[in-house]
C-alpha cells in the first residue's frame, strides 16, 4: 500500500481523489477489517476460546473476501480478494491458525524453532500428503531475508499486496471518480500516461498481475524441474535436452493451430482453461517423477501446449479490454512482465530451489498455486464478448461488440 502510495504520488496523483473512491458496501468492508484486527488483538490476549477460535477467523475472512469481491471491478480488488481467501483457507484448515514453514523461517532469519506471533503455527515434518493436507502451499513458506523486509510470506500475501498497491495507486491517479463499472475506463478518466491509465483498469491489471504471479512460478518451477530430472536420471544430458525440447517443440507444433482456434473460441474461458490445466500438470510432476521419469516429458510436453493456447489469447483479448490508444502500450506491458519475470524470475527461482534442497516438490506446488491464483484473476475479469452479428448488403457478418458482459 505504501508503494501504491508512493507511486501514486509521483505519478501527479492528488490526495483529495481517496474522498472520491466510490466502493460498495464498505461499511461492511470497514466492519471486517475492525474484527480481523481486534480478533488479532484478543488472541495476543489470550481472550479467545480455543473452541471459537476458528469460527471466529472464518467469519472474518469470509466477510472480507465477500466485500473484496463485490467490488472486483475497482483496480487490484480482485487480485486482494483471492489474497485474502487464499490466507483463509490455510488458516481454517489448520484451526485458525496460519501455517509457517519451518525451513523458510531459517532461511529468512529466524529462529525455526518458534513462532513469532499468536496468529502462526509451525509447519514441520516431511513434504508428503499430510502438507498438503494443512495447505502447504498456501502457508507463509517464501522467505524474505533482507534486513528491513525480514518476514516469511504466502502466495496469499503476495497477492493481496499487489492487489492494495494497484487500487492505492489508481485511487490516487484517478479523476474524478474511482468508480465500480465492468467496462474499461474511458480516455480522459486518468491521468494523460498510457500506463498510468492501464493501472486503473481493472480488467487489465487483473490480467498483467495474473501473468506476473504465474511466470514467476513458471521459472520457479523451471528450476526446479532441471533439478528434478537430472537427480532421477542421474544428470543425463540427454534427459536434460529432451526436457528442453519437451518445453519447445509445442510452440512450433502447436502454435500456429492453437491461434487459429482461439480466434473461434471465447478467449476469457480459454486463458482460464488453459491456467487450470497447467494447474493440475506441474503439480502432478513431483509424483510422476517417482513413478516414472518418462511420464514427466509427457506432462511438460502437455504444460507447453495448455501454454500455446493461453498465449494468444491473452493477446487477442487485450483489444476487449483496453481502448484502442492504450492497446500498443498494453502489449508492451505485457512484453515487460514477462522480460522483467525473466530476468528476477531465474536467479529468485534459483535461491529459492536451493533452500529447498530435498523438498523440491514445493517448487511445482507453488507453481500449481500461481497458475489457480491466475485463472481466478481472468476468471473474475469483464471481458466483452465479440459475437457476431447479422448486417451489410449480402447479408454478411460482422463483428459487433455486445452489450452483455461475461
Amino acid at each position: 500500500m505504501l508503494l501504491g502510495f508512493v507511486l501514486g504520488l509521483a505519478a501527479g496523483g492528488r490526495l483529495d481523489n481517496l474522498l472520491d473512491v466510490r466502493m460498495r458496501l464498505w461499511p461492511m468492508l470497514l466492519i471486517a477489517a475492525t474484527a480481523r484486527f481486534a480478533l488479532d488483538w484478543a488472541l495476543a490476549a489470550g481472550g479467545v476460546p480455543g473452541d471459537v477460535r476458528m469460527w471466529l477467523v472464518l467469519m472474518a475472512y469470509v466477510l472480507l473476501t465477500a466485500v473484496l469481491l463485490v467490488n472486483r471491478t475497482l483496480p487490484g480488488m480482485t487480485a486482494a480478494a483471492l489474497g485474502t481467501a487464499a490466507n483463509g483457507i490455510a488458516i481454517v484448515v489448520n484451526g485458525g491458525w496460519m501455517p509457517v514453514w519451518q525451513p523458510s523461517l531459517a532461511a529468512a532469519g529466524f529462529d525455526s524453532t518458534a513462532v513469532h506471533s499468536n496468529f502462526h503455527t509451525l509447519l514441520t515434518g516431511p513434504v508428503d500428503a499430510g502438507f498438503f493436507a494443512r495447505g502447504g502451499p498456501l502457508a507463509d513458506l517464501i522467505p524474505i531475508p533482507l534486513p528491513v523486509l525480514q518476514s516469511v510470506v504466502s502466495v496469499g500475501d503476495i497477492l493481496l499486496g499487489a492487489g492494495l498497491a494497484f487500487f492505492v495507486f489508481a485511487a490516487l491517479v484517478r479523476s474524478p471518480l474511482l468508480v465500480s463499472a465492468a467496462l474499461p475506463v474511458a480516455p480522459g478518466a486518468a491521468l494523460s500516461h498510457p500506463y498510468v491509465r492501464l493501472a486503473t483498469n481493472g480488467a487489465f491489471s487483473a490480467m498483467w498481475l495474473g501473468q506476473v504471479i504465474s511466470s514467476l512460478g513458471d521459472r520457479v518451477h523451471q528450476i526446479a524441474l532441471v533439478f528434478l530430472v537430472a537427480r532421477a536420471t542421474n544428470g543425463s544430458p540427454l534427459a536434460l535436452g529432451l526436457i528442453f525440447a519437451a518445453m519447445t517443440v509445442p510452440t512450433v507444433l502447436v502454435g500456429p493451430v492453437a491461434g487459429a482456434l482461439v480466434d473461434r473460441w471465447d478467449r476469457k474461458w480459454v486463458m482460464v482453461g488453459s491456467d487450470l490445466l497447467r494447474a493440475g500438470l506441474v503439480m502432478a510432476i513431483p509424483a510422476a517423477a517417482v513413478l516414472n521419469v518418462g511420464i514427466v516429458f509427457g506432462l511438460v510436453f502437455l504444460l507447453a501446449v495448455a501454454s500455446s493456447f493461453f498465449r494468444p489469447a491473452r493477446v487477442a483479448a487485450l483489444p476487449q479490454v483496453v481502448p484502442d490508444e492504450d492497446l500498443l502500450t498494453a502489449n508492451s506491458a505485457m512484453w515487460v512482465a514477462d522480460t522483467v519475470t525473466d530476468l528476477a524470475g531465474y536467479g529468485l527461482g534459483g535461491l529459492f530451489v536451493a533452500f529447498l534442497g530435498s523438498a523440491l516438490s514445493v517448487a511445482f506446488w507453488i507453481d500449481g498455486a500461481s497458475y489457480l491464483a491466475s485463472a481466478l484473476l481472468v476468471a473474475a475479469v469483464a471481458i466483452p464478448r465479440i459475437a457476431p452479428a447479422v448486417g451489410g448488403e449480402a447479408g454478411g457478418v460482422v463483428p459487433s461488440l455486445r452489450a452483455d458482459l461475461l
